[in-house]
This record gives C-alpha cells, structure tokens and sequence, in this order.
C-alpha cells in the first residue's frame, strides 16, 4: 500500500492512498513515475499518486492563504473533509491540471510534430490553462466539466479581457478539444465535444508589397555595409565566414531588407526563409540566373516539396550572399552565438525599414469583435510600414502571381498551398481590379448597337430564324468561342 507522508513541526500525518504496488514495481527513486512499467496499470496509478499529490499541495497553500499554520491536526481535517466531498473512484475523476501535464508529456514523444507544431500547441493549452484557474477559483476541475458553456467562456475571457483575436481564440480551443479526444481515447472522460462556432472571417484589408514598394526597398542601398552612411542607420553587424578563412560583413537592416524582399520573391513563410541553404538553389546557368529555389515546407504534415522558379530578385540576393561560400551555409547570415534569426527580431526591424525607406501608402488592419464589428479605433488607415510582419512576404508573392493572371493551381504549388479556400485567405479584391472590372459592365458608350438596317446583319437574323433549335445553340457556342 502507498502510503503519503506529511510532516510539520515534528509531527507527522500518515495517509493511505488506496493504492497498492509490488515491491519490484516501485522505483524509490523516481518522483515522477515511482510506479514502474512492469506494473500493468502503472500509467493510471502514476497519474493518481500525481493527483493525490497536487491534492495535498493545494490544501497546504489554502490553509496559508488563510493566514493559519499548516500543522498536521490542520492538515488532516481539510483531507477528511476533501474525503467526504469527493471520493475518487475511477480514472475519469483525474483532475484537468494532471491529464493535460501528461497529454503535453505524450504530443513530446510523437516525431511527427515539428517543434513549431509543438511550441504552438503548448502555448495554447498553457492559456486555456490559466484560465481554467480563474474559472475554477482554486478548486478541483475535472476535465467533465468542459462543454460549450465553457467553450463560450473562455471565448468571452480572451477576446474580451485579454483582447485576442477571434482567430487566435479559434486556434486555443481546437487544441483543447484535441486534447479531449486524447482523454477520450484512453478512458479519462465519457465522450468528446463539439466545437462552438467562432467567426473569423470577416471583410477586410488584405496587406501586401506591391511591385513599386518592393523596387523602392531593392534600390535602397544606403543600409549596406559598403555605403558610407549605413552608420547612420545602424551600428549593428553580421559577420560571415568564407571559405578562405575571411569574414563579409554585413549590417543587421542590410540582411533584414534583403530577408523581405528574397521572403516576398519566393513566397515562403519566416520558419523556411531562414533555414535555406545556398544548396536549395537549383541552377541550370548561374550566368543566366536560370533554375529554381527547392525546399520542403516546415508547417507541412507530409515534407511537401516545393519548387519556385528564380527571378531577378531572388537571383541577385542568392548571388550576394553565396559568393565565396559552401553549399551547406545558410543564405542568410547567423547571429553571433550561431542562433537563426527570430521572427520577432525580424518583424521589428522591418517596420523600421519600411519608415526609412518611405513605405507609406495608407492601408488599414481593423481588429473585430466575435460577432463581426470593428473594434472601435482600429480602422484608421495608418502608414504601411506599421503593418508590416513576415506574413507579408507570401501575401506580396501570391498577389503578384494574381496580378500576372497565373492560374491559381500554379501560384498554389509555389506557394505550397493544398486548400484553394485557405489559398483565398490570403488576397481579396484590389481597387485597381474594381476599377477594370466595373468598368467594363453596362459599358454602352463602348458597344455600338447593332445596325437592323444592315444587310448582313438582315441576313444573319433571317437565318437564325430559320434555324431549329439545336442549330442555334451550336451558331452561339461557335460566336463565343471567336469572341474569346
């Protein structure tokens, strides 16, 4: 039988568990586990000891949140009373706190999850966490109490009092709910849920680079290491090792520039533009700049290949960077310590790139409520460069690709897209299009009517009238095929 301890003053408070092990099943040394894998129930007892544990804990800080001394007399009363509240019969009584430490323990183990996947994960579940502490108040939750009640709380509590966006609301509790299935699966809980319905998609602005902004950065030369005035810029530097021993160095903004314009060129999210390699350049005639960037996308599930054809911009960034280098180096240069830039350091600096260089085209970026609404103050059209992120970079690439009249299914393999709806997230109608577009329809003035007087036309109407029904479907079919 294990037995739990609890000393205080001297004192010491014996209490059974309800638990028993074989001797060679207990490892006395191990405080996360004691219960070996030889034990054929050893998971759901190690989960219990964990709980009875947490238990115990949480007594001990109620009572000195008190103001009182925690003495085993003290101790033992609020345990007898916990006893009489609730008796913990099955696994399913498991508490929330210990089921999600050991799910968090579980998603670890699975080789599948990139460590991106996993960062987001346990962020998620640590925020739905912290608020299962307020909603609780301290007291025991068990994983039963979580339903679409609770769903449509803790949609309340982050878009409200911890202004979050809907979307990222979304994202928490679908990891919640994998986490149910999880339990579900091994006999924590009864059943799943199902999932409260959350508006995400709403009207708005979709911000990019457009082609005058992106020369507007390429020509903009002054952050580089070898223009006199990038001192006045910035007196941060990367230093690249050469093949012949030597250094190149570079300005922190230089690298971050050509970052963004090389990121906008290829489409690519932040995760893959650092961690290309000179080698994922694949060329025919370096001369000629002829071949294309390969790489397997980080975010996918299934190591998508994607393969971009070179351009002129991404050409010459690539040819910057690899001269007098290997095929193994990263294009774009490392920290000090050898760390890859983050996406946070990155986002930073080119918002203060985007000031100096002039990128002030006014675009707007409303945050909304869960039922649809503006947050009040958000829609003023501010200067681009506030707005810009790393996202930036495939939203600029896919609408360049749009504004050339590339087939979707083309830009969607470059850009590694398998979901046309997800693709569609990513441009909307522009100004300019409405413009074209609506200018075209009802257009009178441009269409002369047709002249009834006209002998041909006489002729082709006293034909048509002439014809069955069958004739005349195919005689329109042809004249739509040589109008386009």
């Amino acid at each position: 039988m294990v037995i739990l301890n609890y000393f205080y003053n001297g004192k010491k408070l014996r209490k059974s568990l309800g638990i028993k092990v074989l001797l060679k099943d207990w490892n006395e040394d191990s405080k996360e586990n004691p219960v070996r894998r030889t034990d054929p129930d050893h998971r759901s007892k190690n989960l219990l000891l964990k709980e009875k544990l947490l238990e115990m804990n949480k007594i001990v800080q109620r009572i000195e949140l008190q103001g009182q001394l925690p003495t085993v007399e003290l101790v033992e009363m609020y345990v007898s009373k916990l006893v009489e509240k609730k008796m913990v019969e099955t696994k399913k009584e498991y508490g929330f706190s210990t089921l999600l430490d050991e799910y968090i323990l579980d998603v670890k183990k699975d080789i599948r999850l990139s460590n991106n996947y996993l960062r987001t994960l346990i962020n998620s579940l640590e925020q739905v966490r912290e608020f299962v502490d307020v909603y609780s108040g301290g007291r025991y939750f068990n994983i039963g109490e979580i339903d679409g009640d609770f769903q449509r709380d803790y949609l309340n509590y982050s878009t409200k009092s911890k202004n979050r966006l809907p979307s990222t609301t979304n994202k928490h509790l679908r990891c919640l709910r994998g986490f149910i299935r999880w339990c579900h699966r091994n006999g924590f809980c009864d059943k799943v849920i199902e999932g409260i319905k959350i508006n995400t998609t709403f009207d708005k602005e979709i911000i990019f680079l457009n082609r005058t902004e992106l020369l507007q950065l390429s020509e903009f030369t002054e952050f580089d290491f070898t223009n006199d005035n990038h001192s006045k810029y910035t007196n941060e530097y990367f230093s690249v090792p050469l093949k012949n021993g030597k250094y190149r160095k570079f300005t922190n903004l230089e690298v971050y520039k050509d970052m963004l314009i090389f990121g906008c060129g290829l489409g690519c999210r932040f995760g893959d533009l650092i961690k290309l390699k000179i080698d994922n350049y694949h060329f025919d005639d370096t001369q000629k700049g002829n071949g294309y960037f390969v790489f397997r996308m980080e975010k996918s599930n299934v190591g998508k290949k994607v393969r971009v054809p070179i351009n002129q911009l991404t050409f010459n960034i690539w040819k910057k960077y690899s001269s007098s280098r290997t095929r193994e180096d990263f294009i774009f240069p490392q920290s000090q310590r050898g760390c890859l830039v983050s996406n946070q350091k990155f986002n930073q600096h080119i918002k203060e790139i985007g000031r100096i260089v002039g990128l002030n085209r006014r675009v707007s970026k409303p945050s909304f409520t869960t039922d649809g609404k503006v947050v009040k103050g958000t829609d003023i059209r501010e200067p681009l460069y506030k707005f810009i992120s790393s996202h930036i970079m495939r939203r600029t690439f896919i609408r360049e690709g749009i504004n050339n009249n590339l087939p979707y299914h083309i830009i969607m393999s470059m850009s590694g897209h398998s979901s046309e709806q997800i693709f569609r997230g990513y441009f909307n109608t522009t100004e300019e299009e409405l413009k074209v577009g609506g200018s075209k329809m009802f257009s009178i003035g441009e269409i002369s009517p047709p002249n009834v007087g006209n002998t041909e036309t006489t002729d082709i109407l006293s034909y048509l009238n002439q014809m069955d029904d069958e004739k005349k479907k195919l005689f329109v079919e042809l004249l739509k095929n040589f109008n386009k």
